[in-house]
């Protein structure tokens, strides 16, 4: 028997109305579903409660409690009083854990109508993730799925990892507004050349949340457009290293006639079929930085630019040859 102090194991509320059922190891199966389908009913109004409390630290406006605290009641099925709402981290967490149950549940039975799920209440995990500094990633993080460029569904970080290719040293993803836009980019030569999946991030928080988490399970998060992606050979890096000091002069010529626009020219690893690139640096994305810039009060940040070339691609012929002829035609080029 339960003591009356003795908190429950679901949810941590020693008020919780199902303690005794949801803490006895012989409930049954239409226990367990009667009490589901009680929750799975007031989901939909989760969204409503979480952007009303515990957005910021300050306390709940007096005229909401009440209300709030029937909609938690509803949801969770926690006695909750308004005097415990003043503790709104206590609050929440009880809360989270109980949604926390309920999703997982529902991502590993029912997938497809997870995938629904994600697209409503996604972002709440993302920013869940970001906003406690990566402290709540091994809670979330399995919470988290994304479309990939080589799948067909919405997969899961585990799911990604365990379909990763041999000697492939991270996880690849890239933003941009569709998957559509991101198979396009040059940035993606590589990837395609290697047969590696990337995640595609189309959410502003998308690219906030990875780098809080930075890895999963010892795998680290890269974007394709990070200038130390490293996936080139050490026969091939030595050949780019010999036409490196074979075009030095032109590469500094345009990195001079670029000043200000681009941080270095390099003569590129990544690039296969496509003849430019523009890769980022700083540990800032291009993706990052548009969004950093639309907050308030922004200050203007920027990612650092690195013009790659195509070492093997026609263009830079014609722009040395060009460069041979009459290196002052060459800042002209540049600013196409």
């Amino acid at each position: 028997m339960l003591k009356d102090n003795e908190p429950c194991m679901v949810c941590g509320s020693v008020n919780h109305p199902n303690k005794a059922i949801l803490n006895n190891e012989s409930i049954t199966k239409n226990e367990l579903d009667n009490l589901r389908s009680k929750l799975e009913k007031q989901i939909e109004i989760r969204n409503s409660i979480i952007n009303r409390i515990a957005i910021n630290n300050s306390l709940l406006e007096e005229k909401n409690k009440e209300k709030i605290v029937t909609e938690l009641n509803k949801l969770t099925l926690i006695d909750f009083k308004i005097d415990e709402l003043k503790n709104k981290e206590k609050a929440m967490q009880i809360l989270k854990n109980k949604l926390y149950l309920l999703d997982m549940e529902r991502k590993e039975n029912d997938f497809e109508k997870y995938q629904e799920f994600f697209k409503t209440y996604g972002s709440h995990i993302k920013w869940g993730i970001y906003e406690n500094y990566g402290m709540k990633k091994d809670l979330l993080q399995d919470l988290l799925i994304y479309n990939s460029i080589n799948q067909d569904k919405m997969i899961s970080l585990k799911e990604y990892k365990e379909q990763m290719k041999e000697g492939q040293k991270a996880i690849y993803y890239a933003s941009g507004k569709d998957k559509a836009s991101i198979i396009n980019l040059p940035q993606m030569d590589a990837m395609k050349k290697h047969g590696y999946d990337v995640l595609v991030l189309t959410d502003d928080i998308d690219e906030f949340t990875l780098t809080i988490l930075r890895e999963y399970d010892k795998v680290e998060f890269k974007s394709i457009t990070d200038e130390t992606l490293d996936l080139t050979s050490e026969e091939e890096k030595s050949k780019v290293e010999e036409l490196k000091k074979e075009h030095e002069s032109l590469l500094n010529r345009i990195k001079e006639a670029l000043k200000g626009k681009v941080d270095d020219v390099r003569l590129s690893t990544r690039l296969v079929d496509s003849p430019v690139c523009l890769a980022s640096s700083e540990g800032l994305s291009f993706e990052m930085e548009k969004v950093l810039n639309n907050m308030p009060n922004s200050e203007n940040v920027k990612a650092g630019r690195i013009l790659e070339l195509n070492p093997n691609h026609d263009l830079l012929k014609a722009i040395n040859k060009v460069y041979e002829d009459d290196p002052s035609v060459v800042d002209k080029y540049a600013e196409l």
